[in-house]
């Protein structure tokens, strides 16, 4: 399901705002609606994705950038879609000090976001609308960009 891309930043248009739930560590229920009115990212990711591991020094960074700002960031593990499940993540955030919160990614999601490889990072504007989706790693600084013209908007 999950395969290696290179990286692609698309404007998806959508005229409707996007929504969805997942499941934090903790077990509560995080409401994508909740943040309206907030710049949000969503990184979807896995413990075992090279690509992922990658992204995420610079995904760190933003969110300390930029969450002064009103940035909200999410990383959604897929380790129980693909991998050795949820037990994984606590250890994996731990030695890479993700500084943001992380939730748990399942097959319904997959289906939803129509999510066909790791790392996809969507950008979500303040109402709610995509503003970007970047499917695959792309070039260091590629999100930095994309996450600073979301917080502007």
């Amino acid at each position: 399901m999950f395969e290696k891309r290179t990286g692609v930043a698309m404007a998806e248009g959508r005229a409707e705002p996007i929504d969805f739930s997942v499941t934090d560590l903790a077990g509560k229920t995080v409401h994508l609606k909740d943040w309206r009115g907030h710049p949000v990212i969503v990184d979807f990711w896995a413990t075992w994705c090279p690509p992922c591991r990658k992204e995420i020094p610079e995904l760190n960074e933003i969110y300390n950038r930029y969450r002064a700002d009103g940035l909200i960031m999410l990383g959604v593990s897929m380790d129980e879609v693909q991998g050795e499940g949820r037990k994984v993540v606590p250890p994996f955030i731990e030695e890479f000090k993700i500084a943001y919160p992380i939730a748990i990614g399942d097959e319904a999601l997959v289906d939803k976001l129509e999510l066909n490889s790791i790392p996809t990072a969507l950008f979500v504007a303040r109402d709610g609308k995509i503003f970007s989706r970047i499917e695959g790693a792309g070039p260091r600084g590629e999100l930095a960009k994309t996450a600073a013209d979301l917080v502007k908007k």
